[in-house]
């Protein structure tokens, strides 16, 4: 059996070594598939398999919403009008705790050029509730809902990741930690 498997491998080999044209094309297809099912699986794992890096990720759950005109805004899938939501927060009975969250387009300026960036709004309670600090300085509180544009900008809280990568068309990249 060993001898077999011996004949047929130098075998293989010969044929491999007298056309070379097949033997690239055989190694670059084994190499795109390979590439291509390790860029697959890595897409996968990051947006599907691996739970957020928050304070008890399988506890989390996402309120949608669709209604008419409620109070001063609009609501429409999971964005609810903010009276909406502080009403559901103080009668709240069910969750351990609530956070708002509204997606927004803002302007980075730097290096000569103005890119935009995707930012949130959020509520006071966003960050208690998802179990995430500050890495320096602190993140916004309770308290900050209740007197939005009354603060001292000098204790006014402004979280951003750690690393921002900025893509600057006309400057090339710009990092900022």
């Amino acid at each position: 059996m060993l001898a077999a498997l011996a004949y047929d491998l130098k075998h293989a080999a010969r044929g491999l070594v007298r056309d070379r044209a097949f033997t690239l094309v055989a190694l670059l297809s084994i190499g795109l598939g390979v590439g291509a099912n390790s860029a697959i699986f890595s897409l996968v794992d990051q947006v599907l398999l691996r739970l957020l890096p928050v304070r008890e990720p399988h506890r989390l759950v996402l309120l949608s919403w669709n209604g008419p005109f409620v109070g001063p805004g609009w609501g429409s899938d999971n964005l609810l009008p903010h009276p909406l939501f502080r009403d559901l927060k103080k009668d709240n009975q069910v969750f351990e705790g609530m956070f708002a969250r509204f997606p927004t387009s803002v302007y980075l300026s730097a290096g000569g050029g103005t890119e935009p960036l995707q930012a949130e709004l959020v509520s006071g309670s966003y960050f208690p509730v998802l179990g995430v600090g500050a890495a320096v300085g602190r993140v916004l509180e309770e308290s900050d809902d209740e007197r939005p544009g009354n603060t001292p900008s000098s204790s006014c809280p402004t979280t951003t990741g750690r690393t921002i990568w900025v893509p600057i068309r006309r400057c090339g990249a710009a990092r900022f930690s």
